[in-house]
């Protein structure tokens, strides 16, 4: 696993992110796991904002490529959701592949809801099952 970085980050808005996860935010973006948010040419990392189900896939989606065999944990098909239209382009591989590796579930009614927030019990369930994909 990669260790916490004592770096700095190249994020616009280094200055807001507090000095305790700072090191584990670089040992983040060194993994390839988080790359932040690109606007008017400038990279920030925007702490304080809350995670997206979509940028949850899409995290989980990075470690099961890059510490996985790029399959891991996949277990079917990813299913057919009711609101895949609304599922932003850049989050759909990733969705798609935590579905079928069962680290992220669509709603009861078929729903992904990518723009919906991760709540603490669903992001203790994928970190949970991200894991167990990857044999830790």
């Amino acid at each position: 696993m990669v260790e916490a970085a004592s770096r700095d980050t190249n994020f616009s808005d280094e200055a807001d992110i507090p000095s305790w996860a700072k090191p584990h935010i670089v040992a983040a973006v060194e993994a390839g796991l988080i790359q932040g948010y690109e606007e008017a040419g400038t990279t920030s990392f925007k702490g304080e904002h809350t995670v997206t189900r979509a940028e949850a896939a899409v995290m989980t989606a990075r470690a099961l490529q890059i510490y996985g065999n790029g399959t891991a944990g996949l277990t079917s098909k990813a299913p057919i959701l009711e609101d895949a239209s609304d599922i932003p382009s850049w989050a759909k591989p990733s969705i798609d592949k935590a579905l079928s590796a069962g680290i992220l579930n669509g709603y009861e009614d078929g729903a992904f809801r990518a723009g919906q927030t991760t709540t603490r019990g669903e992001a203790a369930a994928m970190i949970y099952k991200l894991l167990a994909a990857l044999g830790i």
